[in-house]
């Protein structure tokens, strides 16, 4: 995962994770409050209306005080058994006028609940059916789909209906407490202060009309004929506010998205860019290029980092530079593999160079100027090995071993090292030339090369190695050498076995050398 889509989400997780927080919170107390709020109203409204129904339906019982006494009785049953219904209309009214109005519905019925003679505000009025009111002298009911309140005053030709009709005062109660009034009368809406409300959608809980949600709440009385009586609180301002507590929490979540995306390429630009730099430069750098630098401008941490890795690079390719100078590529590549002091046998070809009369060539000269004139041909004799594949193992003071075929295999190693030391011998022959122009004295060579098998690998302390070979091949090479005249290369038998097809020999006469009781074959390498 990327630095700058860490950053990312170190930003969006948290702040997402707080905003969704407070949402649930906000909501939760939203809820809570509005929903109290809601069933507050309801249950206020409730007891209102009650308390309304109660005050009327006593009012109504006033009005019915005339009709109790048996002197009106016997005028209804004498208007009943005669058919006089205009009489008894007129006894009705004048009884309704005695206690302070008449009211806003009568009925007249017989034995057979037979209508006889009905009084109603609505004037195509039709007669209620037949009903068993549970209570006998009140109730809230339906006359012809419309809500009254009703009271009955029964007598032995019939019943007597006072009612009033409350349609006004349930949209009073609407007006005053902020809901909703429904009344249902077995599944047939009586009334309802929302028109496109209907028993279908449910009475109790959550009631949907149209896209607005009602908390709906049933509170039938013990006076009510009707099934129920439903209040509904509009439930609109807590959607609302649930609403935009979420758009509030989408928008919280959509800025901390923007300010993550914003910060993070911000950090991208000033940190990930230049990190991405520096590990590019240091997968350079691992790969042995040291001459890489990074461009990172800044004083800040990152700036001063860049400059810290450039510094190093610096110190790396000084190092390397020495290291390129005390081993070659091949050794130091062997070490880098791993430091184990593991050594192989393998076929290798030894090559050592000597210079004859070194002591008493310089003897009287300064030793700055010693130094100086070693440094000068050895630099010309390394170069000449190494343009021929093969690899100064280590200077000698006035000589210098060499060899090929190690530590990496190298094809034609025999033939190479004997090109390798005739080019030597060339070298110093120019390298003579410009010192006799100068008026300095010579100085001349003598190579043994021996072709063997030697064990190869690293030697010394744990803390301290070189990477050398080890074995008789090596001193007979170095044997040779000594017996080699100025400007001669010799090699032994085992060198010319692999090299005859390329170069001209002369075969010598065997030599006797320290370490071993039988001679050597040696040859004489001819330009």
């Amino acid at each position: 995962m990327k630095f700058r889509t860490k950053i990312f989400l170190a930003i969006v997780l948290p702040s997402s994770a707080l905003v969704a927080v407070a949402v649930v919170v906000a909501l939760a107390r939203i809820t809570l409050e509005y929903e109290e709020q809601a069933r507050d109203q309801l249950s206020r409204s409730r007891e209102a209306f009650e308390g309304t129904i109660t005050e009327q339906l006593n009012q109504l019982v006033a009005l019915s005080k005339p009709f109790e006494g048996a002197r009106f009785e016997e005028a209804i049953r004498e208007a009943v058994d005669s058919g006089d219904l205009k009489t008894i209309q007129q006894q009705l009214d004048y009884q309704f006028q005695l206690v302070g109005g008449a009211p806003e519905f009568y009925e007249l019925r017989d034995k057979k609940d037979k209508v006889l003679l009905r009084k109603s505000p609505e004037r195509d009025a039709k007669p209620a059916p037949p009903q068993k009111w549970r209570d006998p002298e009140k109730a809230l009911t339906a006359f012809d789909g419309h809500p009254f309140l009703a009271i009955r005053y029964e007598h032995e030709k019939g019943t007597l209906v006072i009612g009033k009709l409350i349609t006004g005062t349930l949209s009073n109660l609407k007006k005053s407490f902020q809901i909703e009034i429904a009344l249902v009368d077995h599944g047939t809406t009586v009334f309802s202060s929302l028109p496109d409300w209907s028993p279908a959608m449910g009475a109790e809980g959550a009631v949907y009309v149209g896209r607005t949600r009602y908390l709906a709440v049933p509170a039938p009385p013990a006076f009510s004929e009707l099934t129920p009586v439903v209040f509904m609180a509009d439930m609109s301002p807590v959607d609302r506010a649930r609403l935009q507590a979420l758009l509030f929490g989408a928008g919280g979540i959509t800025v901390s998205i923007l300010v993550a995306v914003l910060v993070s390429m911000l950090i991208s630009t000033g940190i990930s860019t230049p990190v991405e730099t520096l590990v590019e430069a240091a997968h350079q750098v691992a790969a042995g290029d040291f001459k890489v630098k990074v461009e990172i401008g800044g004083q800040d941490e990152i700036g001063r980092l860049g400059s810290a890795f450039n510094e190093m690079t610096e110190g790396l390719r000084k190092r390397a530079e020495i290291m390129n100078k005390t081993l070659s590529p091949e050794v130091a590549e062997e070490f880098l593999k791993n430091t184990e002091r593991r050594p192989e046998r393998r076929t290798v070809t030894i090559v050592f160079m000597d210079i004859r009369g070194y002591t008493s060539g310089t003897e009287g000269m300064d030793p700055a100027e010693v130094m100086e004139m070693l440094n000068e041909l050895m630099d010309l004799l390394s170069k000449a090995i190494v343009r021929n594949g093969g690899i100064v193992n280590k200077f000698l003071g006035d000589g210098l071993m060499a060899m090929f075929g190690a530590p990496k295999p190298v094809e034609g190693h025999a033939l190479k090292a004997v090109r390798a030391g005739l080019e030597m011998q060339k070298w110093m022959a120019r390298w003579n030339d410009r010192r006799v122009a100068r008026g300095l004295n010579n100085f001349f060579s003598g190579i043994g090369i021996n072709t063997g098998q030697a064990m190869c690998g690293k030697v010394g302390a744990q803390d301290r190695m070189e990477y050398t070979l080890i074995g008789e091949e090596v001193n007979l090479a170095s044997r040779i050498c000594g017996k080699a005249a100025p400007k001669q290369v010799l090699i032994t038998k085992q060198t010319y076995d692999l090299v005859k097809d390329e170069i001209k020999v002369k075969e010598l006469e065997p030599v006797t050398v320290k370490g071993l009781s039988y001679p050597i074959k040696v040859y004489e390498v001819l330009e």
